[in-house]
């Protein structure tokens, strides 16, 4: 109970980032739980607990997103219908893949993956509307794709959705808001599978059920709910191209953080 007020400040930092700059919250949520985890003595499979509780969170806040856009009409449901068999499958060999990777090992992999991501915001690449988007099994297996690399490092996957469906000319109003909804069964099939892979490796910590820790859980949801719209109303107000670049810096320190601790 001493970390509420801790893990309820990440969650003001994640939903704003999350509301503001269109990525996950897992980008600041994993590598702020390694921090808070430590400070508790939680060592032993911190990574894996500080990605499933990231993803927990992201229930919440994937079914606030994607209600809210769903008012708008601007979720695009057979896209949505086409990518889930793949994501699903691809969430849940993630979350294997990642119960059983030394910690060390995962921190590398979230590090590289935030690299990139800080790099793509930098660089500020947008893909143009040059193709028509895939049915069928390569439709699924890029699902896959989404959803894999998501349950590895604990992010609703946004940063991948959204540029493949931009790519396959979706406005980007709709891209972002069927890629909220494709976050929710990233992170509910994650969620759960990191549960059910965390007890099948009988973790024993205080607190947890397999690789979701509660009392984070709570506190963060609490906050990022709330200051998710917060953020997004900042973007009309604010220069979010030279924010997003700060923003990518900060990035960069933390996955310089990860992988050379």
């Amino acid at each position: 109970m001493l970390l509420l007020p801790a893990y309820a400040g990440v969650g003001v930092i994640a939903g704003i980032a999350a509301g503001l700059f269109g990525v996950g919250g897992g980008l600041i949520i994993v590598p702020a739980l390694l921090v808070l985890f430590h400070y508790l003595g939680i060592e032993d499979h911190s990574m894996q607990l500080a990605v499933g509780t990231s993803l927990a969170t992201i229930v919440v806040t994937a079914i606030v997103s994607t209600v809210a856009h769903q008012r708008q009409g601007a979720i695009e449901w057979p896209v949505f219908w086409h990518l889930s068999p793949g994501i699903v499958l691809g969430t849940v060999a993630g979350a294997y893949l990642a119960s059983h990777l030394p910690g060390q090992v995962l921190k590398v992999v979230f590090g590289v993956v935030v690299v990139i991501i800080a790099l793509q915001m930098m660089a500020q690449v947008k893909p143009k509307h040059t193709h028509q988007l895939p049915r069928g099994l390569i439709s699924s297996a890029v699902g896959l794709i989404i959803g894999l690399i998501s349950a590895v490092v604990g992010i609703g996957g946004g940063t991948l959705t959204v540029p493949y469906l931009i790519w396959g000319n979706t406005s980007l109003q709709k891209a972002i808001a069927t890629s909220a909804a494709c976050g929710l069964p990233i992170a509910l099939v994650g969620s759960l599978t990191y549960i059910l892979f965390g007890m099948l490796q009988g973790i024993a910590v205080a607190g947890a059920s397999g690789f979701i820790y509660w009392p984070a859980f709570f506190g963060i949801v609490i906050t990022s709910t709330l200051t998710v719209p917060f953020g997004a109303r900042l973007t009309h107000r604010l220069a979010t191209d030279r924010l997003a670049k700060l923003f990518a810096l900060f990035l960069l320190f933390v996955a310089m953080s990860m992988l050379y601790p």
